[in-house]
């Protein structure tokens, strides 16, 4: 009877060390794979003016928006 739970214990514990491998391996193509489907500095290299307008268009949209309502009313003492 120990014998067998020694074997069974055996058994397990080389499967969890299989599965653990098989799954950092599973872990690290998967980190690979987002890596190379997904480099920032290669499509703006693809596509700069794309990125250029993009970046001058959010930045207009930044910089003209209306100044927000609690910073009107620090300035002007509640007033609005």
């Amino acid at each position: 009877m120990g014998s067998e739970y020694a074997e069974q214990r055996d058994v397990l514990l080389e499967s969890i060390e299989r599965e653990q491998e098989e799954l950092l391996d599973a872990v690290h193509d998967l980190t690979e794979s987002a890596r190379a489907t997904f480099d920032l500095g290669d499509r703006i290299r693809e596509y700069p003016l794309s990125w250029l307008v993009g970046g001058l268009l959010v930045g207009l949209w930044l910089g003209y928006r209306p100044t927000p309502l609690p910073v009107v009313m620090a300035k002007t003492g509640g007033r609005r």
